[in-house]
């Protein structure tokens, strides 16, 4: 009797444990990234469409939530590279993309796009929200070459120039 309580509480204090870890890291995407929110077909078309990658280019998604893009991207036969805070998407974009048969082609890092450098791509992909463009517009102007291409679903950057627009999804050619 006396080993079964133990032992109940012992896997009572890891599953508590466990749950907290969970809210702590929930807790950091909603105060430190973007909430996710899923990209409808449509949409992806467009952004592929308005993206017009080659076989040459190098892209990256920064925030690449449940790996959409990136699954849509190396169906293309494109390689694409995927950065996500949130580890319980990052997870599920890789599920993805081993379902699809696409590992090859698409690199996933769980991380922050704040900590990474998109200096040698061509197609950035991005889905912000109005508190982040602007960070995001003085991050891309220091880091991104000229030629390179961002495209925004929805959220404008506050003092760059449209290339073409879509139903909300916003080219931009630097």
């Amino acid at each position: 009797m006396y080993w079964t309580v133990i032992v109940l509480s012992g896997l009572l204090v890891l599953v508590l444990l466990a749950l907290l870890v969970r809210v702590l890291i929930f807790a950091s995407v909603l105060f430190f990234g973007a909430q996710f929110v899923a990209t409808s077909n449509e949409r992806l078309h467009i952004m592929l469409e308005l993206a017009d990658l080659k076989p040459t280019e190098k892209s990256i998604d920064v925030g690449s939530g449940d790996g959409k893009i990136l699954c849509a991207v190396a169906q293309q036969g494109y390689r694409i590279e995927g950065v996500e805070l949130n580890p319980f998407l990052v997870k599920k974009s890789r599920r993805l993309l081993k379902k699809n048969g696409l590992t090859a082609l698409v690199t996933v890092t769980q991380g922050s796009f704040w900590d990474i450098s998109v200096a040698g791509y061509d197609v950035v992909f991005v889905y912000g929200n109005k508190f982040l463009m602007p960070k995001l517009q003085e991050k891309f102007a220091h880091e991104l070459r000229p030629g390179s291409r961002v495209i925004s679903n929805y959220f404008t950057f506050p003092d760059w120039q449209v290339t073409r627009s879509k139903q909300d999804i916003h080219l931009y050619q630097r």
